[in-house]
C-alpha cells in the first residue's frame, strides 16, 4: 500500500516533517524519506527486497519488542522497536500494516552487517525457520563461502 495516497504523511521521528517519495535508481519503488532527519519508511516487504537477497522477507515482530512513541505514517498505530535480526541496528515496526522505520544511516548498517555475516558464512537463515532447518541453512551458506573464497 502507498502511503501517499493521504495527505500529509508526518515522519514519526520528527512528528512534523512529511515523508516524500524518492526514486532509487535500483530499486523498483519509492523510498519515503524525511528531508529533516533522513529516516526512511518501507511497506511491507520493501525493506527485504532493498537489502537484495540478505534481508528477512517476513520480518516478525520478536515478543521481547518494546513499545515505542512513535506512530506508524501508514496506520497511525504506535509501532514496536526492537533489533534487526544480526545487527545494532534498532528498527520500528507497525504491528498492524507491517511497515518498518528506520532511522537515518540504520539502511547502511544493515546492508552492511548482513554483507558481512553472508561473507563470512553467518548469516541465520529466516528467524521463524527452527532446528535442523536452520542449521542446515547455516551451514550450506558456510560450504558455498568456503568454496567461493578457494577459487579467488
Amino acid at each position: 500500500m502507498n502511503i501517499f495516497n493521504k495527505k500529509d504523511v508526518i515522519c514519526p521521528k520528527c512528528k512534523c516533517h512529511s515523508l516524500e517519495p524518492h526514486k532509487e535508481n535500483d530499486l523498483p519503488f519509492e523510498l519515503d524519506t524525511c528531508s529533516n532527519c533522513n529516516g526512511i519508511w518501507f511497506d511491507v516487504g520493501e525493506l527485504a527486497e532493498a537489502l537484495d537477497g540478505i534481508g528477512i522477507a517476513e520480518l516478525e515482530i520478536p515478543e521481547k519488542a518494546g513499545s515505542t512513541l512513535r506512530r506508524c505514517p501508514n496506520c497511525e498505530k504506535t509501532m514496536m522497536t526492537f533489533y534487526y535480526p544480526q545487527t545494532y541496528a534498532r528498527v520500528d515496526m507497525c504491528r498492524t500494516c507491517h511497515g518498518i522505520w528506520l532511522d537515518a544511516n540504520e539502511f547502511e548498517e544493515i546492508n552492511a552487517v548482513r554483507k558481512k555475516l553472508l561473507q563470512d558464512g553467518k548469516l541465520d537463515g529466516h528467524p521463524s525457520l527452527k532446528g535442523s532447518v536452520n542449521s542446515l541453512i547455516v551451514l550450506v551458506n558456510r560450504a558455498v563461502n568456503a568454496v567461493f573464497h578457494k577459487e579467488q
